[in-house]
């Protein structure tokens, strides 16, 4: 098998393996950070407002840089930003990572 094909479905592995992980943990990150039923559909909203974001970022970068290294950094932040969505107590810090997280699974 060529080596594209393997880091892309490596890439494609570890961005919906961080998602499926991120989806059970929503009530645990709901109960301790308080939130009512509207402030969780807001920061239910993030990773998609992160999305958006990230799409024009991509393709500037795609285009810049080929696509080795964007995924690879995008990979990395999804992996750094899930134990920072477990275990921040701060509502903002962790709607700020999710933002970060949806754009980088996006992308990757």
């Amino acid at each position: 098998m060529e080596k594209a094909t393997t880091a892309t479905r490596i890439a494609f592995f570890i961005a919906g393996f961080a998602i499926t992980t991120w989806s059970p943990l929503v009530p645990f990150v709901k109960d301790r950070l308080a939130l009512g039923e509207g402030a969780l559909g807001v920061f239910l909203m993030f990773p998609g407002c992160g999305s958006l974001l990230g799409m024009p970022a991509g393709s500037v970068l795609a285009n810049r840089y080929g696509c080795g290294n964007p995924v690879a950094i995008c990979v990395l932040f999804i992996c750094l930003s899930l134990p920072v969505l477990n275990y921040t107590p701060s509502y903002w810090v962790a709607a700020v990572t999710l933002l970060v997280f949806g754009a980088a699974a996006l992308m990757a």
